[in-house]
């Protein structure tokens, strides 16, 4: 991203909003973590404490973007804005987890188990497409699409014993990688307004 899509006035919301994301991601980038540390018997003291110091990392680096970009001006419109968003947000959000729990309940009953988090990566992905028009955040899209393709390439290429840990293990990196860089642009976006200002 090399300029930001918004007025200057509503990039303090707009960079809020993304921090809060990383928050959100980085939160369930650790959970996928965890899923493929469990599920590949490597789960320790050791590699707990690893996972739960890149996760303070990125929830520190969020709070600190939050923080400096609550400082911008934030328009009438960003307010109004903020409230639809927030509507139709929750909107994506219930179909999301509605679609989780009723593929978790179906397979398995199925007894098809194995292949739930490779089904639940890819539901995830899928949301974040309306996710990103609604945020107006094309790095979105490019999250969905690498968790769409990876949950196809594990249902694909993956044996059933290693498919909970890999399809784990990459879903949390797609989504700490989306935090890093969505970190990275958020910073960039704030020297380039000081810089304006």
């Amino acid at each position: 991203m090399t300029a930001s899509p918004h007025p200057l006035d509503d990039l303090g919301p707009t960079l809020r909003s993304r921090a809060t994301g990383v928050l959100v991601i980085s939160g369930f980038g650790a959970l996928w973590f965890l899923l493929g540390l469990a599920a590949s018997q490597t789960l320790s003291a050791a590699t707990g404490a690893l996972l739960l110091c890149g996760l303070l990392v990125l929830l520190l680096l969020a709070v600190r973007l939050s923080r400096r970009a609550a400082a911008l001006p934030r328009s009438e419109a960003a307010r109004e804005r903020a409230r639809h968003v927030g509507r139709v947000f929750g909107r994506v959000n219930a179909v999301q987890w509605i679609a989780i729990i009723a593929t978790a309940v179906i397979l398995g009953r199925l007894h098809l188990d194995a292949y739930t988090p490779a089904a639940v990566t890819l539901i995830v992905g899928v949301h974040f497409f309306p996710l990103g028009r609604l945020f107006r955040n094309p790095q979105h899209h490019v999250t969905g699409a690498f968790l769409v393709a990876w949950a196809l390439v594990c249902l694909a290429l993956v044996p059933r014993e290693t498919l909970q840990s890999t399809t784990a293990f990459g879903t949390g990196a797609i989504l700490w990688v989306s935090a890093v860089v969505t970190l990275i642009r958020g910073f960039r976006l704030l020297s380039r307004r000081h810089a304006s200002a």
